[in-house]
């Protein structure tokens, strides 16, 4: 379960980077990419 919140911690903070970095909207999909990549990587792990 710790797990599960440390993904879902790191996944928000990484929009929020991406959400910060107004210059660009093409920031916000990329911080959200890389954490639904971290979480989906760290679910297999949990899974198995």
């Amino acid at each position: 379960m710790i797990y599960t919140a440390l993904t879902v911690l790191f996944m928000l903070a990484c929009v929020g980077i991406g959400a910060l970095g107004r210059a660009r909207a093409a920031q916000a999909w990329l911080a959200a990419g890389l954490a639904a990549v971290m979480v989906l990587a760290q679910l297999t792990v949990i899974a198995r």
